[in-house]
């Protein structure tokens, strides 16, 4: 990867506990033929509120 290259990312929800409202999500980048690049597992804390965008 290189500065201005174009990268895909997919967040995918593995996994929500409702009752604080975190979530777990995995992440993966990759180049645009496919090549995996960067992965990992975020875990955040899921909006209360409905998004308007």
């Amino acid at each position: 990867m290189r500065v201005g290259d174009t990268l895909t990312v997919t967040v995918t929800c593995r996994k929500k506990f409702p009752r604080n409202k975190h979530m777990m999500l995995d992440c993966v980048g990759a180049k645009p033929d496919g090549q995996k690049v960067i992965s990992g597992t975020a875990e955040v804390l899921a909006p209360t509120e409905k998004s308007s965008a």
